[in-house]
């Protein structure tokens, strides 16, 4: 009988109680919301913006590049949901405390760097 190894850098999905999931990704939003308004602020050349009400944040960008970004959480699903202008949505689920896209093998924190980056040109430090 073969054994099982188990490959380190596979993070272990998990099913937590709603208003855990709610704690957790309500704590993300906001984390990301405050770091990302702190540093577009700082950009003199990007016309952004970012609001958070009730577990749904908008990146919204006028120039150079028109864009949105949307970022929510799904409770029914225990996910949280993205929406890019630049890429196609994405899907995060909690692993080992942090919010990774299975499809993707990313999260979400690397990919709203990647698709920020690619939109108006500033690297977000996440």
């Amino acid at each position: 009988m073969q054994s099982v190894l188990r490959r380190p850098f596979l993070r272990r999905f998990c099913t937590i109680t709603d208003s855990r999931f709610e704690s957790l990704a309500t704590a993300e939003l906001e984390s990301i919301a405050d770091l990302v308004d702190a540093q577009i602020s700082d950009k003199e050349t990007v016309d952004g913006s970012v609001e958070l009400h009730d577990g749904v944040m908008t990146l919204d960008f006028c120039s150079p590049e028109k864009g949105t970004f949307v970022i929510n959480k799904h409770t029914a699903s225990q996910q949280i949901w993205y929406s890019s202008p630049v890429s196609a949505p994405a899907y995060f689920s909690i692993a080992n405390s942090d919010w990774v896209s299975k499809r993707l093998g990313m999260n979400l924190r690397s990919k709203l760097t990647l698709d920020v980056e690619k939109l108006v040109k500033i690297r977000l430090d996440l």
